[in-house]
C-alpha cells in the first residue's frame, strides 16, 4: 500500500493516549493572543509551547513505521548497489571504535567526517578527568578511582550534532548519485543538496507574525540559466534540527530511549509550518497542498517527522476562524535510530535514502520541486 498524502489514519492511531490528549486540548487560532515582541519579529518557534501547538491543532503520532512516513516503494532493496555500498561503509565502526576513534582506520571511508562528530557525541568523560584520575592513581592518592563510565558527551554543544548530521546527509547524497536528481529533468545538476545555511522563516498566521529557524537544510540546486553556477535556497524541502541529549530539561541516560518532550514537538511543528508557508510564498507555481519534513538529531538519536497540509488546513492558518477539514494536523514521527549502534545507523540510512528518493521523484507535495520541474518544461507528476 502506498502511503501518499492525504494521510489515511489507521483505526488505532487517533486512539493513542497522547494523540487523544492533544485532540481534546485543541483550540482555535483566533483565541490565541500573543503580544508582539519589540523587535517586531513576533513569537519565535523556539519559544512555542503546547498553547501554540493546540491552537494550530497539531497532534503527534509517535514511533511510526518508516513506511508510514515515506511510501514503501522508495526504500532500498537488494538490487540497490549504491545503498549496499553506503550501508557497508556507515556500519564499519563499532560503538567501541567510536568511543576510541582512530581516524587512520577509517580514512578511506566516505563517512569519515561523520564518524569524527559521532565519536565526539559518543565519547565518555573528558581528557581532564582521565588525566586527574591517572595522576591520583600514580601517586597512590586515588587507587580506588575507576575509568568505567556509561555516560556520554551527547550534551555537548548543539553545533557538534548539527555538523555530524550535515556530514551524514552530505555523504549520503553524494553516494546516492542519480537518485538525488529531480525526476524528469535532463540536467544532472538539478538535484537535492544539503546546505549548512540556517534559514529563518517569517510568516503570518491568524493575524500574528511568527518566526522559526532551522539548523541546516536539504534544498533544490537549480543552476543559473546564464552562468551555470550553483544556487542556494531559502525554501528547504527538508529541515535539519539538532538538540542536546537532555534538551527541553528532560534528562535521560545515554542509550535510553527519549521520552516525550512537548517543547521539542512544539518547535518542530513551528518549523514545519514556517517551511510550508515559505514554500507557498516563494514560488510562483503553487500546489494547493503541501508536505513538510524535519530530520532531527538529539545527541545520537535520529528520527524523521512529517506533516501533510491540506488546502483546508492552509486556509485555516491564514484566517484562524474555523476548524479545518480534516480537523487536525497529524504529525507523524518515525521510530528513533541510535547512531552509536550499527543497526541504528543502517536504519537511519534507509529512511534518509527513501526520503530523498521520494522528494526527488516529484511525488511528494513540495512546491519548489514541482516548480523546478515545470520550469524545465517537464511534467511534475
Amino acid at each position: 500500500m502506498h502511503n501518499l498524502p492525504p494521510l489515511h489514519l489507521t483505526p488505532s492511531e487517533p486512539q493513542d493516549s497522547l494523540a487523544q490528549e492533544y485532540q481534546r486540548e485543541a483550540t482555535l487560532l483566533k483565541n490565541l493572543k500573543l503580544p508582539q515582541k519589540p523587535s517586531g519579529h513576533g513569537s519565535s518557534g523556539s519559544d512555542w509551547s503546547k498553547v501554540e501547538v493546540n491552537a494550530v491543532r497539531a497532534v503527534p503520532l509517535l514511533n511510526q513505521n518508516p513506511s508510514r512516513i515515506i511510501p514503501e516503494h522508495y526504500f532500498p532493496n537488494g538490487g540497490d548497489q549504491g545503498f549496499t555500498e553506503l550501508a557497508k561503509s556507515i556500519c564499519a565502526p563499532s560503538i567501541d571504535d567510536l568511543k576510541g576513534y582512530n581516524e587512520d582506520l577509517f580514512e578511506r571511508n566516505p563517512y569519515c567526517s561523520f564518524f569524527v562528530g559521532l565519536s565526539e557525541l559518543a565519547t565518555t568523560g573528558t581528557s581532564e578527568d582521565t588525566i586527574n584520575k591517572q595522576f591520583l592513581k600514580s601517586t597512590s592518592m586515588g587507587s580506588m578511582s575507576s575509568e568505567l563510565s556509561t555516560s556520554s558527551n551527547e550534551d555537548s554543544s548543539e553545533s557538534v550534532a548539527a555538523t555530524a548530521l550535515r556530514n551524514f546527509v552530505v555523504t549520503t547524497l553524494i553516494g546516492m548519485k542519480q537518485h538525488k536528481n529531480l525526476a524528469n529533468t535532463a540536467s544532472k545538476r538539478v538535484q537535492l543538496r544539503c546546505s549548512a545555511n540556517e534559514v529563518r522563516f517569517t510568516w503570518k498566521m491568524g493575524g500574528s507574525t511568527y518566526v522559526a529557524e532551522n539548523d541546516g537544510l536539504i534544498g533544490v540546486n537549480f543552476p543559473g540559466s546564464m552562468s551555470g553556477s550553483d544556487r542556494n535556497t531559502k525554501a528547504p524541502v527538508v529541515n535539519l534540527e539538532c538538540k542536546q541529549r537532555n534538551a527541553g530539561g528532560i534528562k535521560r541516560r545515554s542509550g535510553e530511549p527519549e521520552g516525550w518532550n512537548p517543547s521539542i514537538f512544539a518547535q518542530e511543528v513551528a518549523e514545519m509550518i514556517g517551511s510550508m508557508q515559505t514554500q507557498m510564498e516563494r514560488n510562483s507555481f503553487c500546489l494547493p497542498d503541501q508536505e513538510s519534513f524535519v530530520i532531527s538529531l538529539h545527541g545520537t538519536l535520529f528520527y524523521v517527522s512529517t506533516a501533510y497540509f491540506s488546502p483546508e488546513y492552509i486556509s485555516y492558518l491564514k484566517d484562524g476562524e474555523s476548524p479545518p477539514m480534516p480537523d487536525f494536523l497529524w504529525v507523524r514521527r518515525s521510530t528513533h535510530y541510535d547512531l552509536k549502534d550499527r543497526a541504528g545507523r543502517k536504519g537511519a540510512l534507509e529512511i534518509l535514502w527513501a526520503l530523498v528518493r521520494y522528494i526527488a521523484s516529484g511525488e511528494a507535495k513540495v512546491n519548489i520541486v514541482h516548480a523546478a520541474m515545470k520550469a524545465l518544461g517537464r511534467p511534475s507528476d
